[in-house]
């Protein structure tokens, strides 16, 4: 019979293999990148960190970490890591915990969400929606989305640097002006400004 660690060993291995059956499946995988095929010719395949910002977690504060007296248990990456390759299915321990008065002076915000009848907690899923939505009732309220509060240009600046981060670097880079959008958001002309790209030399990975 095979021990837990074998066990784990052959689990790793039969995801690896239907990763690559998957991978296979969309196109196969070509000098270690990964060809989805069938995509518009003016896709271009780049690089996560030109598109997006790519950071971990806030960060635990060391000063805090290894405490094993506390009510809440933080659980970091690594204790779900040895979790796993432990065969223990669940986690039933932490590597560091925290008081109450630790994690009330870690918290960015103090506020209270009024709970009523048998409640007595809420999710940070459900926490964050009704704070998102109280935010804008009051708002709403207020009038404060009766109208635009910032020029045209902002808009339409801001509008395009948030929804196409990477044509914004890219803009940025070349000295060009930004391209127009269509009513979805999108590129008005993104064969126009392919070709635009490709006649600047610009190379794209």
């Amino acid at each position: 019979m095979a021990g837990k660690s074998e066990q784990t060993e052959q689990a790793l291995t039969d995801s690896v293999t239907q990763a690559e059956q998957a991978l296979t499946a969309l196109g196969g995988v070509v000098e270690g990148e990964v060809s989805l095929g069938g995509l518009p010719e003016e896709y271009l395949l780049v690089d996560l960190g030109e598109v997006a910002f790519v950071n971990s977690g806030v960060g635990f504060p060391k000063k805090y970490q290894g405490n094993t007296d506390g009510e809440y248990p933080v659980y970091k990456v690594g204790d779900v890591s040895k979790a796993f390759l432990n065969a223990e299915g669940k986690l039933a321990k932490a590597g560091h915990y925290v008081s109450s008065d630790i994690a009330a002076e870690m918290a960015d915000e103090h506020l209270t969400i009024p709970m009523l009848g048998m409640v007595q907690s809420f999710n940070v899923s459900v926490a964050a929606a009704l704070l998102l939505s109280e935010a804008e009732r009051q708002r709403s309220l207020k009038g404060m989305f009766d109208q635009r509060r910032i020029s045209d240009e902002d808009y339409e600046r801001m509008l395009f640097e948030w929804s196409h981060p990477f044509y914004t670097s890219l803009c940025k880079e070349l000295g060009w002006e930004y391209p127009e959008m269509d009513e979805e958001g999108e590129l008005a002309d993104p064969q126009g400004f392919g070709a635009r790209v490709n006649a600047s030399g610009k190379k794209l990975r």
